[in-house]
């Protein structure tokens, strides 16, 4: 009965775990409520060596979905390339998701 009952409670610990591991809701891609004021494009990337900026990665939005009006939830990220401490190069890259206002 207890080796039962403990086989049990390892059980739904691991069923646990792996639902809340799992994403249980798939990325917006588009949408048809009416309640909801824009609709979800797209991710859209850009990457830059020097002078980024919201406009480039709004650029690029525009050029994967004309419609795109905003981009929302922008990430920057940098990787440095440097010899001995002294930086060589450097390159940004910049994502967020591109939303087209109704």
């Amino acid at each position: 009965m207890r080796r039962t009952l403990g086989l049990l409670i390892v059980l739904c610990v691991v069923g646990i775990l792996i639902l809340g591991c799992t994403s249980l809701t798939a990325p917006l891609q588009y949408t048809n409520n009416e309640n909801i004021s824009y609709v979800i494009l797209g991710e859209v990337t850009y990457e830059g060596s020097e002078h980024v900026g919201y406009t480039d990665l709004l650029k690029a939005a525009k050029a994967k979905y004309p419609d795109c009006n905003y981009v929302v939830d922008v990430m920057v990220d940098v990787k440095r390339v440097a010899i001995f401490g002294w930086p060589i190069s450097q390159t940004y890259y910049m994502r967020g998701t591109a939303v087209k206002y109704k």
